[in-house]
Parts: C-alpha cells; sequence; structure tokens
C-alpha cells in the first residue's frame, strides 16, 4: 500500500494514483476497489434501470354471488337451545338417510312451524 497524505483541499492529488481529498485533515487513501464494490455497482445498476411498463388491467368475468345461506338471511335468527345428544345424533343420522339435503334446523323450522299451526 502507498503512504496516506494528509491534504486540505477537494481536488485531485496526483494522475497517476488517483486520491481525493474529502475534509481539511483527514488522510487521502489511493481509490482502490473494495469487496464490495461489485455488489454496490450492481445496486447502483438496478436503481438506474428504466421501470417495466404497467401491467394492464385484465377484465375478469364476474363470479355469481355466493347462495344466500341461513346466516346472512335477514329472515332467520340463530337461536341455542339444549337437546339430548343421543335426540341429536339420531336426527342427524335419520337426515343423511334423506337424499334432499335437510338439515337440522330445517327439521326444527318445521317442526316448530307444525306446533304452532295447531290450535292452542
Amino acid at each position: 500500500p502507498q503512504p496516506a497524505i494528509l491534504k486540505s483541499s477537494c481536488r485531485v492529488v496526483s494522475e497517476e494514483t488517483p486520491r481525493i481529498a474529502l475534509s481539511v485533515g483527514r488522510l487521502l487513501m489511493p481509490e482502490t476497489k473494495g469487496k464490495y464494490s461489485g455488489l454496490l455497482s450492481e445496486i447502483k445498476q438496478e436503481q438506474q434501470q428504466p421501470e417495466p411498463p404497467a401491467v394492464l388491467p385484465v377484465l375478469l368475468p364476474q363470479k355469481p354471488p355466493p347462495p344466500a345461506g341461513k346466516r346472512r338471511d335477514p329472515a332467520y335468527i340463530q337461536k341455542g337451545v339444549f337437546l339430548k345428544k343421543d335426540s341429536i345424533a339420531a336426527a342427524n343420522a335419520r337426515l343423511a338417510e334423506r337424499d334432499d339435503r335437510t338439515d337440522f334446523s330445517d327439521l326444527v323450522q318445521a317442526l316448530l312451524e307444525a306446533w304452532l299451526a295447531t290450535a292452542e
């Protein structure tokens, strides 16, 4: 390595081995490539590259709305009831045998409506 030179102005000291004075009272070292100089130049090149053109939006067909379930239907509310485990299991087994996709809440709704239709 070449000896450091103390310089007090901002100019190139020598053409053979360029040394630049950074500020008053600093030691000047010859400009050599460091181990990260390649990485720094790659980052600078990436920053200088023009941005790719914006992607045009693609119009996709609209999806049909999801089928309205009982949870979203304002005519229904959720209600908690206490029922025996055996009764629920037997009812679910019988409902599974049917091919009309009747669920437990449909069964309870039908039974409640039938009870309300009877005379007091």
